[in-house]
């Protein structure tokens, strides 16, 4: 799905990192309504291959790039978590 969205270009500069953003509504028949989608797709300086992520959210009143970078330091906070209750309690 996300793959579908990027436009390539005919002679890429792979020394510059791309990236592309979009947003769509997406609902699985199980719920009961959509939600918002947002699909970032990045292809780091020297490489040839894109890194794709998949959000599916509530907020509607976050903008793409901001939207990312708070899911990016909930994951870190998480994981963080996930440490300390492994050190403390021998656990995941």
């Amino acid at each position: 799905m996300a793959e579908s969205q990027v436009n390539y270009d005919d002679q890429p500069d792979f020394s510059k990192i791309e990236a592309h953003q979009f947003e769509f509504d997406y609902q699985v028949t199980t719920w009961s309504k959509s939600y918002r989608s947002v699909s970032q797709n990045v292809c780091p300086s020297n490489e040839l291959l894109y890194h794709h992520e998949l959000v599916i959210t509530n907020l509607n009143t976050v903008g793409p790039a901001d939207l990312f970078t708070t899911y990016h330091q909930r994951g870190v906070v998480e994981n963080n978590i996930k440490e300390v209750k492994l050190v403390f309690y021998g656990q995941n």
